[in-house]
């Protein structure tokens, strides 16, 4: 009966009947192509979000980098930032700028304080919600988003309805009585500039 021939270790041409081939080794890849939007993505991005964007490793980006010209992309992005650090700059100056101070309303008018207030409330409670109408502080008033003067409120109101008449009467402010209480221009102004009668 025949045996199977033993496996000797030491003899270098033979080889086991359990030995499995190798298998050839696959060719290396190529390296990377750089990517035909990488100047304008590192101009504007900067090395390390070059990396995140391209999902390329450091060494990729830095052989992208030396392939395209290091020093000229470099010099690119170095102006790129320097354009957006002072258009930057410029945009905070002009939001902290200072506005101008604005020129008060004013015509010299006098108006008495109770007439000014009546009439002021009167606008305030017009149908459909009225006017907005508060003195800014500065001698004028706000009317709505104009600016007006005393007389002129009470213009404004009393060609809305507001009973100018009843309401020098009532608060018996002094009106020259040679002159009649005229609404045209500015003559509600000028006839309201008297003082309230002694009580």
């Amino acid at each position: 009966m025949a045996t199977a021939p033993q496996y000797d270790p030491d003899d270098l041409t033979a080889t086991p009947a359990q030995a499995k081939p190798k298998r050839a080794s696959p060719p290396p890849k190529p390296p990377r192509a750089c990517p035909p939007d990488f100047d304008a993505v590192y101009i504007a991005h900067g090395y390390d979000d070059c990396e995140v964007i391209f999902r390329a490793a450091p060494m990729t980006v830095k052989r992208w980098l030396l392939e395209r010209g290091a020093e000229r992309l470099r010099k690119a992005r170095a102006e790129f930032v320097a354009r957006e650090r002072a258009a930057r700059h410029a945009l905070k100056a002009m939001k902290t700028r200072k506005k101008p101070p604005r020129a008060v309303v004013a015509d010299g008018i006098e108006v008495p304080a109770p007439l000014l207030s009546e009439a002021a409330n009167f606008l305030r409670t017009m149908r459909n919600g009225g006017w907005f109408c508060a003195p800014t502080g500065k001698g004028d008033w706000w009317l709505g988003t104009m600016y007006k003067t005393p007389a002129q409120i009470v213009e404004f109101a009393a060609a809305r309805g507001f009973d100018l008449e009843a309401s020098l009467a009532r608060h018996r402010c002094v009106v020259p009585e040679e002159e009649p209480l005229s609404l045209e221009g500015r003559g509600v102004g000028e006839r309201v500039v008297g003082e309230l009668a002694p009580s």
